[in-house]
């Protein structure tokens, strides 16, 4: 049964830093704000994901967020000047400049499991494109972690180099040899997929539309 979260929109959400295990409410993102982020996006049916470069010093941050949706597909950029900022904002995906290739987020999130730092953060130096670390995906067994967007194909026990995932995604492809499912989709519509590493090769995927 293929493993990746159900979430169809997602909320990403710049924060360099130390995460906690809750790394919304667990950095140093506004305190004040967090809490009452994490309800508004349950409201509006957001996941919520807090990214960083790979590398990136608090001092770095330009106070990027976005918005993805998995079978739409895209992903779109915003800034913030202040963190309260996003009480306020759309999160419908109606402000923005939408990316124009793949982007990939690296579960790096030591503060929930160690294996996903010890794995996650050369991965994520070692791709090219636009990577970010990221919390939780959720299958720590299967760290390394990469989640693409905006397609939403979760990729578990990804090696340091990659295994051609960059490669794959910049043809259309996906990579089902360790490819653990796709987000946004409910039970019924998801592909079976066994365990990362069990079959090899690629495939392209059709749309969902």
């Amino acid at each position: 049964m293929a493993t990746a979260p159900p979430a169809r929109r997602w909320l990403l959400v710049e924060q360099p830093g130390p995460w906690g295990r809750d790394a919304l409410l667990q950095s140093r993102f506004d305190a004040d704000v967090a809490p009452r982020l994490a309800q508004r996006a349950r409201e509006a049916g957001l996941r919520i994901q807090m990214v960083r470069r790979p590398g990136e010093r608090l001092a770095d941050s330009g106070g990027r967020w976005a918005v993805a949706d998995v079978l739409a597909p895209w992903v779109r950029w915003s800034t913030r000047a202040t963190d309260a900022e996003l009480l306020d904002v759309p999160l419908d995906g109606s402000v923005g400049v939408q990316s124009d290739g793949p982007t990939f987020l690296v579960c790096t999130h030591g503060g929930h499991d160690a294996c996903c730092a010890v794995r996650g953060r050369p991965l994520a130096r070692s791709l090219a494109g636009d990577v970010w670390e990221t919390s939780h995906l959720g299958g720590d067994r299967f760290a390394a972690n990469v989640l693409a967007l905006p397609t939403g194909h979760l990729y578990g026990q990804v090696p340091e180099d990659g295994g051609g995932l960059v490669e794959a995604h910049g043809r259309g492809e996906v990579v089902l040899g360790m490819l653990r499912g796709r987000a946004g989709l409910t039970p019924s519509r998801r592909p079976p997929s066994s365990s990362p590493g069990s079959s090899s090769g690629s495939w392209a995927w059709p749309t969902c539309r």
